[in-house]
């Protein structure tokens, strides 16, 4: 009989980089046979044939390797792979280096700022190619300058990077604790696991384990948007229950936190944001509706006035339980 092998998930201190990048020449610079042939190839793509010429392949097997590894780890198929890796060969070309010698600058100009411009620049779905682009850019380029090309799906491309298993099993430990919080589901099954999977491509690793409070720290103060940095001091309190941390983030100033809000008749605006924003307290119980109906009917009260009483809450150590009490 015989006896069955019993395969367990790597932890944190096991988990590799998905690609073997020592194992590529990663000369930055292009050698003179593939500035060569890039122009070739170009050439006969622009020419509308849809077949790569057999000797592009072999000339350009220092570039098209690392690629293709990338492609299967994200599974690109298709037209939109062909379409992905010819888009990065082109700039390789007009740039004279290999991705390998990229800067960020580089990268951010290949990305582009947003996915409108990705399209408009490529006219290919950002959807199909953006992400599987951004992959590249992260696992051979070390591109983490997420905050600078507008709104991704960072769930998305930490699944595609890191493969689904170790991503979906953090974000349901850190979804699972926040929802029993009572936080809604706009938080707990969007914002919350994107504010996460920024914190794990951040650290290069796709395990909670893996993370500290110094390095999350450092990572809310890059530039990376707001609706995500609002998050990380929930986060860390997560962390803490599953015991993770040993302490939670302290908040940011208000300037670094808070919108502009330049008028007193966008206060009401102001408290609304706070109730969808504001990270609970760790351990503190389930925001009930009427608490929630109550502070949203004194915002609209005290309209005038509300912006400022909402964040002096903020600043008290208080639970939300005990602000309806504490304003009066």
């Amino acid at each position: 009989m015989k006896q069955q092998v019993q395969h367990h998930a790597p932890t944190h201190e096991q988990w590799r980089w998905p690609v073997d990048i020592a194992s590529y020449d990663r000369h930055p610079l292009l050698y003179p046979a593939e500035q060569e042939e890039l122009a070739k190839l170009i050439k006969h793509m622009d020419g509308k044939h849809n077949h790569w010429p057999r000797r592009a392949k072999t000339t350009l097997h220092r570039l098209v390797s690392p690629l293709e590894a990338v492609f299967d780890i994200t599974d690109l198929q298709g037209k939109p792979r062909t379409a992905v890796m010819l888009s990065l060969l082109r700039q390789t070309y007009h740039l004279h280096r290999s991705f390998w010698g990229w800067s960020s600058h580089d990268w951010l100009e290949v990305l582009c700022q947003n996915n409108v411009e990705f399209h408009q620049r490529y006219r290919q779905p950002a959807a199909a190619c953006r992400q599987h682009m951004l992959a590249v850019g992260y696992l051979l380029g070390g591109f983490t300058d997420f905050g600078s090309i507008g709104r991704f799906d960072q769930s998305a491309l930490a699944k595609k990077v890191f493969g689904p298993d170790p991503v979906d099993v953090a974000i349901q430990q850190v979804s699972d604790t926040a929802a029993r919080w009572g936080y809604g589901t706009s938080g707990t099954q969007h914002v919350l696991p994107n504010a996460l999977c920024e914190v794990l491509l951040a650290n290069q690793n796709p395990y909670l384990e893996a993370l500290t409070l110094e390095r999350v720290d450092e990572i809310r103060q890059w530039k990376i948007a707001s609706y995500l940095k609002s998050y990380m001091v929930t986060l860390s309190r997560i962390l803490v229950h599953l015991v993770i941390f040993t302490h939670s983030l302290d908040p940011l100033p208000m300037e670094m936190r808070w919108p502009a809000f330049r008028s007193s008749g966008q206060s009401t605006a102001c408290a609304g944001w706070t109730l969808h924003h504001w990270p609970l307290n760790q351990g503190s119980t389930t925001i009930s509706s009427r608490l929630v109906a109550g502070l949203q009917t004194f915002t609209q009260i005290f309209s005038l006035r509300s912006n400022g009483l909402v964040r002096s809450l903020l600043n008290t150590s208080l639970p939300p339980a005990r602000w309806l009490s504490a304003s009066g």
